[in-house]
């Protein structure tokens, strides 16, 4: 699921001698998610100091684990469609998830609320239909909804 290695380094030696230090695990998590993790981003907090992960899984759930990856409750939300994407917006404040399902969601980081920010087809669209005499509107037909 999350891993989360020590990778210690010697300080910069020749190119033909091996490092001493080897990775080691640090921690793991306990709680699985449902559909396994699709993809994690780091943020900082800011309260702390410390660096939390933020991981989305394969069930639509993006949720935040502190340094020793155990889930924090009150950061957790579902989304619509496997989470494909995570991206830090640049002020750490909020970040952007993508789904399966053509989703994209805004989620305010401080109270974990997410915003539907944009939706499309994600199948392949069938059908385009105008309206008579005017060009300026459209209808799309795909799998699964009409737009």
């Amino acid at each position: 699921e999350v891993l989360k290695f020590s990778i210690g380094r010697d300080d910069i030696k020749p190119y033909n001698e091996p490092d001493s230090q080897q990775p080691s695990l640090k921690h793991y998590n306990r709680k699985r998610f449902s559909k396994g993790v699709q993809s994690v981003a780091c943020v900082v907090n800011p309260m702390t100091g410390n660096t939390n992960i933020i991981a989305g899984a394969g069930d639509g759930i993006v949720q935040i684990l502190n340094p020793r990856l155990e889930p924090i409750p009150s950061h957790r939300v579902q989304l619509s469609g496997a989470v494909t994407s995570l991206s830090l917006s640049p002020d750490s404040k909020s970040f952007h998830a993508g789904t399966d399902m053509s989703q994209r969601y805004s989620i305010d980081i401080s109270t974990f609320t997410a915003e539907l920010r944009a939706t499309c087809h994600y199948g392949p669209i069938n059908d385009v239909k105008f309206p008579a005499n005017c060009s300026d509107i459209f209808a799309t037909a795909s799998v699964h909804d009409i737009r």
